[in-house]
């Protein structure tokens, strides 16, 4: 009974990353996005570091094939149309953008911020919840969609100047550096997750079900 909740649960989870992706390329048309082969390839690239460095093509393409089973033409067609879908999210969610903006804007405003006392504050003033959260000790190149990589550039104590827009679809991020070795780096953050995609999305597959 559980193999079968299981493989229920995958195939669910899989529809659910078609019907998202063929709804964002039908806003990515609407809109004129489109996703570059050097958007791809930086991606990829990032996906291909480590903690002792960017392991070489053939390792990574024989480990793909290993454990998902994919060739390199299909993992980069998964990867292209996952890329697409995040570029639309970012697209359609001006809320989100306009709540990350205020919230840096006071995050920058001193040395003293309380972080945590920010990203709570940020439902009742914006109706949009913020998440406060601390990385601990990860590798400057930890695949956090570009989070580590730009804690990095910091100074201790000192805010990020501008917004992180994470390169895995999860939204803005507000960074500040707590400390900094040869390799690791140990930040904190307030994430403004996106929503506006998702909330379309619903609507349209609700929409869709009352019509049948």
């Amino acid at each position: 009974d559980d193999g079968k909740k299981k493989v229920a649960y995958y195939k669910q989870q899989s529809m659910q990353g078609v019907l998202a992706d063929a709804y964002a390329k039908k806003i990515a048309r609407e809109l004129s996005i489109t996703l570059t082969d050097a958007e791809l390839e930086a991606f990829l690239k990032e996906q291909r570091q480590s903690s002792n460095g960017e392991i070489s093509q053939q390792t990574y393409d024989a480990s793909t094939l290993e454990f998902f089973g994919l060739s390199p033409e299909e993992y980069k067609h998964r990867f292209s149309n996952v890329l697409l879908r995040y570029k639309v999210e970012y697209a359609v969610d001006k809320q989100a953008l306009i709540v990350a903006n205020s919230i840096i804007e006071s995050a920058r405003s001193g040395a003293s911020i309380d972080f945590g006392a920010l990203a709570s504050s940020s439902a009742t003033k914006y109706g949009v919840g913020a998440v406060y959260g601390t990385s601990g000790w990860v590798y400057k190149t930890n695949q956090d969609g570009g989070l580590a990589a730009n804690a990095a550039k910091l100074s201790k104590g000192q805010v990020a100047p501008g917004l992180v827009k994470s390169s895995r679809g999860t939204g803005y991020y507000i960074l500040r550096l707590v400390d900094i070795n040869d390799t690791q780096v140990s930040y904190e953050y307030i994430n403004v997750p996106l929503s506006e995609f998702a909330t379309r999305l619903s609507k349209v597959l609700d929409s869709n079900k009352t019509k049948k």
